[in-house]
């Protein structure tokens, strides 16, 4: 029996898959980020959009799990709370075009706001306005939308967080509770929506040791790698991910 059967997936494209998986992990558990930025356009190139990011958000979810205990410790969760109901209620509207633009586009969609994201992150972009309220609930809106619509939704909310003067260990924390909270939330808009099923949870299933193993590494290389480094590695290589789903 082809044991790549029950994924509906060739042997090349669970191996690519399974790298991204890889990759997304090692990403993930260095910065606290980066595992949906990885996986939807690299798996929307194997499989339809919205399964590709439903996946990303299972994975996300779970992996996030490693961290959230320590995470809710260190979490500013006044500086949280604004961001991530924001994000959570926005997210309803950009889903529905994500279930319902044609596939190619919207996997273009994907490409395009990972690039644009990753060019501001290497640019250096950090939010200038003081941390207001107001602010919290624009910021985490829009990314509730980029999340809703592509799977990519952090960035903005990553973007803010990092510009605020917490220490790196609690803005790490915001980042890991905020994308695994609002990650959350848009599977549960994605099953109402009905763009979950068996198929997609034994994909899954299948990928998710690999990024877990991967996301431990990467949580080992915190604070014994050279992070300004590796976190210009990792944008490269996001960049490049995202520029594939653009443009094949």
């Amino acid at each position: 029996m082809d044991p790549f059967a029950a994924l509906f997936l060739d042997p090349v494209a669970f191996a690519f898959a399974a790298a991204m998986a890889g990759a997304a992990g090692l990403i993930r558990g260095f910065s606290g980020f980066g595992a949906t930025m990885t996986l939807a356009p690299s798996l929307s190139l194997v499989m339809p959009p919205p399964e590709a990011v439903a996946i990303a958000l299972m994975m996300e979810t779970a992996g996030a799990s490693q961290s959230f205990p320590r995470a809710a410790r260190e979490a500013d969760w006044r500086e949280l709370a604004p961001l991530t109901l924001a994000a959570c209620a926005a997210a309803p509207f950009g889903s529905y075009l994500l279930v319902t633009l044609d596939p190619d586009l919207t996997r273009r969609m994907i490409g395009a706001t990972v690039i644009v994201f990753v060019l501001v992150m290497l640019a250096g972009y950090r939010f200038k306005g003081r941390p207001r309220a107001a602010a919290a609930v624009s910021v985490g809106g829009f990314g509730g939308l980029l999340l809703g619509g592509t799977g990519v939704g952090g960035p903005p909310v990553i973007l803010y967080l990092l510009s605020t003067r917490a220490p790196i260990e609690i803005q790490r924390a915001n980042i890991v509770i905020h994308i695994g909270v609002t990650s959350a939330a848009l599977l549960v808009i994605l099953w109402l929506h009905q763009a979950l099923g068996v198929v997609s949870l034994w994909r899954s299933l299948a990928l998710f040791p690999v990024l877990l193993a991967a996301n431990w590494m990467g949580g080992r290389l915190f604070g014994r790698a050279d992070e300004t480094l590796f976190r210009r590695f990792a944008l490269i290589f996001l960049a490049g991910v995202g520029l594939v789903a653009l443009t094949v």
